[in-house]
């Protein structure tokens, strides 16, 4: 049987939209809905009409935008901040956004317009083959120490590799697209060719805060591959091709043998598997962000919380902030 490939595209971006944006263009949209909760027909946002709904769950605003019967983004709207977050919308690209032509530069438009004040805190590549599941399963080797197969007729249609709950790396999830396309009859319109094929398997890399750091993957790159395909990578090669095979073509991550016959443009890899986790700047930041949660609490609630520091914090280098060992009280 001859290797295809028939796509290699994102499948899903969720950003973190940070408190310093000017917030009243977010604040206005969910100002359509005083009292009802009612969808309204329709709503401009970056250049286009949606239709919209507002659900409420859990302290949190959900706004979903529909283009057609589509469900292509959604706007999150935090209302119970806690005590160390700074990031009070979050905005998720679906992955029906991506099978919608029409809407092809809102990706774009959104990260120009957002970049400063966005961080990237999930994003999937999806990569459809004509390789079968349980070839795929057999043929592989993999760093991960969890993985799970699910079993029909003795064939295995899904697998994954890597813990999906509560992730903060990445994990891979391989299953029959053909299968879900047919069993999901709204959804076959967004890859009507996949019914054509006698196999149609899609592998699925679910990329976390922690791996998307490591590799660079921020809303800057991501809107530099946007541009680089939208000009067919005639000045730069595919980053997607590389970050799809560091995570799926390499022997020091995954390694689905099957796929090293396929022609990527760019054979660079990123190499992932030395990342334990721990960063010595995130280890830094993580009291101060902390600290800083509760003295806007302080702060919002009327204490005077500068005046507070400036009159107990003793500067720096004055060896006054050191624990005071002449007294025998320890």
């Amino acid at each position: 049987m001859e290797l295809k490939y028939f796509r290699l595209g994102i499948d899903w971006i969720r950003f973190n939209i940070s408190e310093k944006v000017p917030t009243d263009y977010f604040t206005l949209l969910f100002l359509n809905f005083p009292n009802s909760r009612e969808g309204v027909p329709d709503l401009p946002f970056l250049g286009n009409i949606f239709r919209v709904k507002l659900v409420e769950k859990k302290q949190r605003l959900f706004l979903y935008f529909f283009f057609g019967a589509d469900l292509v983004f959604c706007l999150e709207k935090i209302l119970d901040m806690g005590v160390a977050k700074d990031m009070p919308y979050a905005f998720t690209f679906y992955g029906t956004y991506f099978y919608c032509k029409e809407l092809d530069e809102i990706l774009e438009q959104f990260i120009l317009r957002f970049e400063q004040n966005l961080s990237t805190s999930r994003m999937d590549i999806a990569f459809d083959t004509n390789v079968p599941t349980q070839e795929l399963w057999r043929n592989h080797t993999t760093r991960f120490h969890f993985k799970v197969p699910y079993l029909d007729n003795e064939k295995i249609p899904t697998f994954y590799l890597g813990k999906k709950k509560n992730c903060k790396k990445h994990f891979i999830r391989v299953y029959d697209k053909k299968s879900y396309v047919a069993n999901h009859p709204e959804e076959w319109h967004l890859l009507p060719a996949c019914l054509n094929e006698e196999i149609y398997t899609r592998i699925e890399v679910q990329i976390m805060t922690k791996t998307l750091k490591v590799m660079g993957i921020t809303p800057k790159a991501i809107l530099a591959y946007e541009q680089a395909r939208k000009n067919g990578f005639l000045d730069t090669e595919n980053i997607l091709e590389v970050w799809f095979r560091s995570l799926c073509i390499n022997k020091h991550t995954t390694m689905f043998n099957p796929l090293e016959r396929i022609n990527f443009r760019s054979d660079r890899k990123i190499i992932v598997s030395k990342f334990t986790g721990r960063s010595e700047n995130i280890d830094m930041l993580r009291y101060p962000r902390t600290m800083l949660g509760y003295a806007k609490r302080l702060h919002f609630a009327g204490f005077d919380v500068r005046s507070y520091i400036n009159d107990n914090l003793p500067p720096l280098g004055t060896g006054s902030n050191s624990p005071d060992l002449t007294d025998n009280h320890i």
